[in-house]
């Protein structure tokens, strides 16, 4: 099968627990739930691409355990080629979510097998095929740098979600469409000197942008950022141009676990499917609306998606 797009990164399997509110430094609480669920930042990524209906290809590791293969089931029930799975004698990534009455959540993350991912990992045919190559910081910075390179270079067009920021930076240079949120914006700008308070990335994002200071895109250096602002929506800015706002629907959240992975997959699969900037944006920003109205990340999507 021919993808359209390979998303290259992390898998974890997702121990979530609910609790009424987070704990204070040094408090125990008491948890009402505990599940076990497949996620990753990259692999919910790729669930979302395929069910937008992107032909889609995943790249990454895992381990021999139980995780791993109930990770590899649930991607490849959502319709994703996992045939390039490299397996870890280690164990599959575990992400440790706590989620509160209000559906906000708390991360910790244990690498695993995502701590070995290398370049190597996605195969040149893959890229060779792939109209858009899709990456996650939740793997090696070296190894994402490597296929970002490999990918430019095979013709396909390369999209990061630069979530979290690496304290030592990334290069961009090859990165066609940056996602991030709103923090991660604010601190790619600082480190490049370029913020001087809170909030300078949406103002450089905003309509006013063009012709009096540098708009977000060419602030950061690439042709596209796209930066998610939670319920507001995103801000989709191109460089030489006025950001553009993208709405995002009402709705009650139960659980925003994976709803921005659901956003960055979903944005790149349509692109990836020959949708414009702002419809891929747009069908993005529902798709991970509704995600947010279920419990649990790659569990809470759309498994029924009409455009």
């Amino acid at each position: 099968m021919t993808a359209d797009l390979v998303v290259f990164g992390s898998v974890n399997q997702d121990l979530s627990v609910r609790v009424s509110r987070f704990p204070a430094a040094g408090e125990t609480l008491s948890g009402r739930s505990l599940s076990r669920s497949p996620g990753g930042k990259s692999a919910n990524q790729a669930a979302a691409g395929a069910l937008s209906g992107a032909r889609t290809a995943f790249a990454g590791r895992v381990g021999t355990d139980p995780g791993g293969a109930m990770a590899m089931e649930a991607l490849r029930a959502c319709g994703v080629r996992t045939d390039s799975v490299t397996v870890s004698s280690t164990t599959t990534g575990t992400a440790i979510i706590t989620v509160d009455d209000a559906g906000e959540n708390t991360i910790v993350v244990i690498p695993g097998a995502n701590g070995e991912v290398t370049a190597a990992d996605c195969p040149e045919a893959l890229l060779h095929a792939a109209r858009w190559v899709l990456l996650g910081m939740e793997v090696p910075a070296e190894a994402v740098a490597g296929v970002a390179a490999r990918a430019r270079a095979a013709g396909a067009a390369v999209a990061l979600n630069l979530s979290p920021v690496p304290e030592a930076g990334f290069p961009l240079e090859d990165v066609d469409l940056l996602i991030v949120n709103e923090g991660e914006a604010e601190r790619l700008l600082r480190s490049r000197g370029q913020a001087e308070s809170r909030g300078q990335a949406e103002a450089w994002a905003g309509p006013g942008a063009v012709g009096t200071v540098p708009d977000l895109a060419s602030a950061l250096g690439v042709p596209t950022v796209v930066m998610t602002r939670g319920a507001r929506g995103a801000l989709l800015a191109q460089a030489g141009r006025a950001a553009v706002a993208i709405a995002s629907p009402t709705v009650r959240a139960v659980d925003t676990t994976g709803c921005g992975d659901a956003f960055a997959g979903v944005l790149v699969g349509r692109l990836a499917s020959g949708d414009d900037p702002v419809l891929a944006a747009e069908r993005a920003s529902s798709f991970a609306a509704q995600a947010a109205t279920a419990p649990g990340a790659m569990d809470s999507y759309p498994r029924e998606v009409r455009w």
